[in-house]
């Protein structure tokens, strides 16, 4: 783990930063069915390489026992998501692997996004699909509302608005109340 940049350890779970490349966009860090499927999609690798000078995002890995139990993407708003603004994060996509999931461990990721990342926004958003139902109760337990159905457009999938969208957006207001300084 000699480019995870350790950031905290809350109860049981250990947090690190993943800076991507243009090589490596995520940590190799799952095996089997552990891995996202949407990994290996070139349409994704080509979305979060563009993304990368876009939003600068970063992974945030969760580790549990020495093993990673999944990562979260977090980025600048402002590119794929239409109704964003520089000013604000979008977290996304969230991964926990099968073995791990049902424990709450998404909903822990989101909170030390919101409150322990030290990221400055006005707004986070996250984006899912309408019938990943588990996702979007995990958004809500964290404060999240929803505030348009959306659809991707385009070779890149940005997200905009529209009438029956296949996708929720939610959005929260920063509970911190600090004001945006540009650094992620």
């Amino acid at each position: 783990m000699n480019e995870l940049l350790f950031l905290k350890e809350i109860d049981d779970l250990r947090y690190y930063s993943f800076h991507p490349s243009i090589c490596r966009i995520y940590y190799p860090c799952y095996k089997g069915n552990e891995i996202p499927p949407y990994f290996t999609r070139l349409v994704h690798r080509i979305r979060m390489i563009r993304e990368l000078y876009k939003s600068q995002y970063q992974v945030i890995y969760m580790v549990k026992n020495h093993a990673v139990i999944g990562h979260l993407v977090v980025g600048r708003g402002g590119s794929r998501l239409a109704m964003s603004t520089k000013h604000d994060i979008v977290i996304g996509p969230i991964w926990v692997v099968p073995s791990q999931r049902s424990n709450g461990y998404a909903s822990k990721g989101i909170n030390f996004i919101l409150h322990n990342l030290g990221v400055d926004y006005d707004y986070a958003y996250e984006y899912i699909e309408k019938l990943n139902f588990p996702s979007i109760r995990t958004v809500q337990k964290n404060g999240f509302e929803l505030v348009s159905e959306c659809r991707e457009y385009g070779l890149f999938k940005v997200i905009r608005p529209c009438s029956n969208g296949h996708l929720n957006v939610y959005r929260i207001e920063n509970p911190r109340q600090e004001k945006w300084n540009g650094a992620l």
